[in-house]
């Protein structure tokens, strides 16, 4: 008796573990919900309509917005650590100091989003669209950024230390910028050409 009742609670035991090591889940959002400061951690949106919803201050760790079309939507001080968001469209969304360390935004749409202050650390932003994008501020160490836009983008006082990719090509100015090799930017005519490090292979991205 006593071993059939230990190997019930081990089962159960394994089962709970089980479950916290595998936080994604399907969440159905109801029109006009209150989403601010709302735990959403391990979610799957991918490909889903959030656009021009408020979620300000939600947590958003870990989550897949893969494809969704988040444009316009309000994500101050929201948390996207280690989110995937591959081809996501966030448009005009306003991120400013955001969390989205580690993240994969590869191939999404960043054109004139808000990301002033926004903490970038380590995240994937190959090929990213952030023509326009308020990035004054921002911390974007050690991200990877080839092949992203950055034309006409605001980066006064953004951090690129350790940045791989970083481009040059239409950026409005570099002033007060923090190129990869940690040299900052004191003179309007100056930019990080001569501050960058070698290519390294691309981040390995997160799997869901």
């Amino acid at each position: 008796m006593r071993a059939l009742l230990a190997l019930a609670l081990a089962l159960l035991g394994c089962r709970n573990q089980a479950a916290q090591q595998s936080p994604e889940r399907r969440c159905d959002l109801a029109p006009g919900e209150n989403l601010q400061a709302r735990d959403l951690h391990g979610c799957n949106f991918s490909e889903q309509a959030l656009n021009g919803l408020n979620l300000e201050g939600a947590r958003l760790d870990d989550a897949d917005l893969s494809h969704a079309n988040v444009t316009s939507a309000r994500l101050v001080r929201a948390s996207l650590r280690g989110t995937k968001a591959i081809g996501t469209d966030f448009s005009g969304a306003d991120l400013s100091e955001a969390n989205l360390e580690k993240v994969d935004l590869s191939g999404a749409r960043l054109a004139r989003a808000k990301l002033s202050g926004a903490r970038l650390v380590q995240a994937g932003l190959s090929a990213v669209d952030l023509r326009g994008a308020d990035l004054r501020g921002a911390d974007l160490q050690n991200a990877y950024l080839r092949e992203a836009d950055l034309r006409d983008a605001e980066l006064d006082g953004a951090s690129f230390v350790g940045a791989q990719g970083l481009p040059r090509v239409g950026v409005k100015s570099w002033l007060n910028v923090v190129c990869p090799d940690g040299f900052k930017v004191a003179a309007a005519d100056a930019d990080c050409a001569q501050h960058e490090l070698p290519m390294r292979r691309a981040p390995l991205k997160a799997k869901h």
